[in-house]
Order: structure tokens, then sequence, then C-alpha cells
């Protein structure tokens, strides 16, 4: 898969920012003259810088940073490997190399991969913001990196907490959004079923986030599958649970409920209101007492 088709693919929707640039994380960097913002999906944000060409891909992102104290954490180390590796035939080059920057020293990788033809550097740039490993992958073609590595340098070495924020969120429209969630659950059901003169089928599922007042939260699914023909008939059932802290941010116009789970992995779903329900990424959930 080419790389512009891979940004198409995870990143449907195109929008532009103006001034400082800030992450749904809580974190903020700057962007060199003419870099921009070009869309934003949950945490990660593709920027663009000028003249760039269609095989370049900039992402910016973060997660938890699990437990570590430091980017160079061998845990992290060999997560980024593994998940370099799962996007393609990417091996790591060269030696790991601390770089300098705003919330203190970051690490620096260098992969290397090819696709189509043509041969691509891997720069992976992450530091540590406030418990949260914040960090820049930047995919272009061999040729390219000697005319953007400063610029990518840059914009790495600025990765902070956000100022004007605080973990928690202190402005009046983050308050009014976490006293309307904490300390309640929310529930959303599907159930169905289809019969045809051969047999029957159906399946029922149900997810159900709590969110208390301390913070934390609980998360579960289930679903049941059922179907049936003649003498034969089958059940399957899967089921998946997850917890963790959750907090609000708003970017602009937009609301976010940020899932911090302590398997290590951060979402930002975007909250809305519906015909007097909550919505979490467009979808209605019931609101009710635990």
């Amino acid at each position: 898969m080419r790389i512009p088709t891979l940004a198409l693919t995870l990143f449907a929707v195109t929008t532009s920012f103006a001034g400082p640039t800030k992450n749904p994380l809580g974190f903020v960097y700057d962007l060199p003259e003419g870099w921009k913002v070009v869309a934003t999906k949950d945490v990660f944000q593709i920027i663009q810088r000028p003249g760039q060409t269609e095989n370049e891909i900039y992402i910016i992102g973060g997660m938890l940073a699990m437990g570590a104290k430091t980017p160079f954490d061998q845990n992290l180390i060999d997560e980024d490997e593994r998940l370099m590796k799962e996007l393609g035939p990417w091996r790591r080059v060269g030696e790991l190399k601390r770089v300098p920057g705003l919330a203190g020293e970051g690490l620096y990788e260098h992969f290397k991969g090819a696709t189509s033809g043509v041969d691509f550097d891997g720069h992976l740039f992450t530091t540590l913001v406030q418990k949260k490993r914040c960090g820049l992958l930047a995919v272009v073609p061999e040729g390219i990196t000697d005319k953007v590595a400063a610029d990518c340098l840059a914009i790495a070495g600025s990765f902070r907490q956000d100022p004007n924020r605080k973990p928690g969120g202190d402005s009046v429209a983050e308050k009014e959004w976490v006293d309307a969630l904490a300390g309640y659950k929310f529930v959303q059901s599907k159930d169905g079923d289809h019969g045809s003169l051969n047999g029957c089928g159906g399946e029922a599922s149900e997810k159900s986030l709590i969110l208390y007042q301390d913070g934390t939260f609980y998360f579960a699914s289930s679903r049941t599958a059922f179907a049936s023909a003649g003498e034969f008939s089958t059940m399957s059932e899967s089921k998946s649970k997850d917890s963790g802290n959750w907090s609000v941010r708003i970017e602009g116009e937009k609301v976010f409920l940020i899932l911090e789970s302590e398997k290590g992995t951060l979402s930002a779903r975007e909250l809305g209101v519906k015909g007097g329900y909550v919505t979490i990424d467009g979808v209605v959930y019931n609101r009710i007492n635990p």
C-alpha cells in the first residue's frame, strides 16, 4: 500500500487549524512556517509541510507511557519496533539517539523500509509529557531526509504540556461535561434475529461504560450470536473488558472523552448530545445510575 493511500484510509475527514497547535491528548507543539495540521482522528494528527510530495507522511500522536519514567525505557523501544514491523518490512538502523526538547530529552529512532520500488526512511521522535508519550513519525523517501530533518527535530523538540490546561480539565465547559458524566453508567444495546425457510439466527450485544467520580472508568462489552437449521445449531459468545482513567478535553468546538487504559492504550472519543441523550463517537448511549 502506498503511503498516501494509508493516510487517506486512516483519516477520512480533513480539517485545517490556525494558531497554536494542540493535540487532544493535552500537549502542544510548534510547527515551522508553512507546516499545518490537515487531519485529526482520535489522538493522531497528520501534518503537512510546504511542497510535500505524494510519498511523504508525518503523523503526530501519543499514548500512555506504560509506567516508563524516561523515553529510553526498553519496553517502549521494543514496542516501537513491533509497531513498525506491523506497518511493513521496516528494520531499525543505526544507534538510538538522544535529542533535546522542551519537555526534556527525547528519543530518536531510525528505520528503513521499501514499498512499490521506493526506499523509505522512517524517523521516529518521542518524549514523555505528563506521563504520556508524545511522538512524531516521519516517513519519507530516502532522498528527502536531509531536507526535512531540521524541521522534524524542531517539531519534536517543542512537545510540551499545554500551559493553559490542567490534566483534569480546567475550563468551565469541561467541568460541566465532567459533572454530566461522572458517576453514571452509559449503555448501548443491540439485538436482532432473522429467519428463513432453512433456519434462523440472531445476535445480541451490549456495551457499558461506567465513569466513576474519582476519574476512573470500567468498560465491558459482550456479544452473543446463534444460528440453527434443522438439527444443527450453534452459538458463540465473546466478552471484553477494560479499565483505567478518564477525563474530558475540549478542542475548538469538539468535546472529547479521553480514556487512558491500564493496558497502556489511550483513545479520544468525541462526545455529543442528540435528543437529550449522550452520544459517544456519534452512537447514542443510555445514561443510568450504576
